[in-house]
């Protein structure tokens, strides 16, 4: 009877190992294979839209402007121009661009209105055909005037030179939350759909005409649009060797 027992509980110890081992060869790896970590892959963003045509401002290397201002006896002249080689244009390098501002009075309109130059802000923003990108204010300059501002008129233009800096903090964020990790270099932006920066000029002017009891203000803008240059289709081609083979 002991013995019956004992054999009992060998056999049903020896059934339990078999399917402990027949589970652990089901779950565990084939044998001499070593477990994978997971790996992700980038895709470069990058924008399928057609860009539209652009008109270069700068193309002559400078870019001067007739604007009127409503109700007013005179009208400004923008003069806008920079060093920088304009074929080459890109977003993420610094540049200088200069503006000269000119009050014209309108022959005919009685005496000439005292004017003066408040303040001036200067924004370059993205043109993109990727919505996320396009309109995306990279960088803002501004100037204020002290007192009363600086004084304006046909003698008396406002002359600025506007540091333009590219690679900027609003970019950075932009650009990580869109491409993650993706490194932010011109090439990046210009397969994501940047085709150009808009340069907008926003002028407060203080006017007093003559009987005005004292000053009201304008506000002129004039925007100047630059083309990115793509280094590919300005590269100079390698000609073709005429060594002759053999």
């Amino acid at each position: 009877m002991g013995r019956s027992l004992l054999r009992h509980a060998l056999v049903t110890s020896a059934v339990v190992a078999v399917v402990a081992l027949t589970a652990a060869g089901c779950s565990g790896p084939p044998a001499g294979d070593a477990p994978t970590t997971p790996t992700t892959s980038a895709t470069p963003l990058s924008a399928a839209a057609a860009v539209p045509p652009v008109t270069d401002d700068l193309g002559g290397g400078s870019a001067h402007h007739d604007i009127g201002v409503a109700g007013e006896p005179f009208t400004v002249k923008a003069d806008t121009w920079t060093d920088a080689d304009v074929t080459q244009w890109q977003t993420l390098p610094p540049k200088v661009v200069n503006s000269v501002l000119n009050l014209v009075p309108i022959a005919g309109e009685g005496q000439p209105a005292q004017v003066t130059m408040a303040a001036v802000t200067v924004t370059t923003a993205l043109a993109a055909t990727m919505p996320g990108l396009d309109g995306l204010v990279v960088d803002t300059w501004t100037e204020t005037a002290p007192g009363q501002g600086f004084a304006l008129s046909q003698y008396y233009p406002y002359a600025a030179a506007v540091s333009v800096l590219g690679y900027s903090q609003p970019l950075v964020d932009r650009w990580t939350y869109l491409a993650g990790d993706q490194p932010l270099t011109d090439e990046a932006l210009r397969t994501a759909g940047v085709y150009a920066n808009r340069i907008t000029f926003s002028w407060t002017l203080l006017v007093r005409n003559d009987g005005d009891l004292g000053h009201h203000q304008r506000l002129v803008t004039d925007t100047i649009t630059v083309p990115i240059a793509d280094p590919a289709a300005s590269a100079p081609s390698t000609p073709a060797s005429t060594t002759a083979a053999g």
